[in-house]
């Protein structure tokens, strides 16, 4: 067995004595040193700037601005990637339109479908110059945050390997878009010149 008379010893002296002595002497016995012992006391000065002292993790951010930034960069790029996501969605909705007869060889068999395929057009290209602005701020605060962390720190590194794949998404769901107008609008000109003749 371990011998740990110092750990005792240790554990002994960092006991508060005061309330504890004052009981025997006042003849209350257990009871009363029970009493005294149950009694809030204030943490000293130490452990009270430990418990306030905010986690190393947290403590690394606010001391680094620029970690802070990435953080937020990386929220940021969440929503971006969300959106794309979502984005892209609607561009395969309106392609299924488009190739089922809604702007390809011929109209949409009715209007509701003609007034869904406008309305998805509208939405995709206001959700394209909104991911184009963002993905230019994002980027932009990214290099920020480079400067300051180095060239070769590995969180910037994974960050703008980050911005890369957004990039790639968007450039993709973008030209997509554009061939799925032109499609739409040839089959329009393509109905357009059969009802001439």
């Amino acid at each position: 067995m371990a011998d740990r008379t110092d750990e005792f010893f240790s554990l002994a002296r960092s006991i508060p004595a005061t309330g504890a002595m004052s009981s025997i002497r006042g003849g209350g016995g257990a009871a009363a040193s029970l009493s005294a012992g149950s009694s809030h006391q204030q943490p000293s000065g130490d452990v009270s700037s430990i418990m306030s002292r905010p986690p190393p993790a947290q403590q690394r951010l606010n001391d680094n601005p620029a970690l802070l930034e990435l953080r937020t960069f990386r929220s940021a790029a969440s929503e971006i990637s969300r959106d794309v996501s979502t984005t892209s969605s609607l561009l395969a909705e309106l392609s299924r339109l488009v190739r089922t007869g809604a702007g390809g060889t011929r109209m949409f068999a009715d209007e509701s479908a003609n007034d869904r395929a406008d309305a998805l057009v509208l939405r995709i290209k206001a959700n394209i110059e909104g991911l184009h602005s963002r993905l230019e701020d994002a980027s932009f605060s990214l290099e920020r945050s480079k400067r300051r962390l180095g060239k070769n720190s590995q969180a910037g590194m994974e960050a703008s390997n980050l911005v890369g794949q957004l990039k790639e998404d968007f450039v993709k769901t973008t030209s997509g878009f554009k061939a799925v107008l032109e499609e739409r609008s040839d089959g329009m000109k393509d109905t357009n010149d059969r009802k001439r003749r």
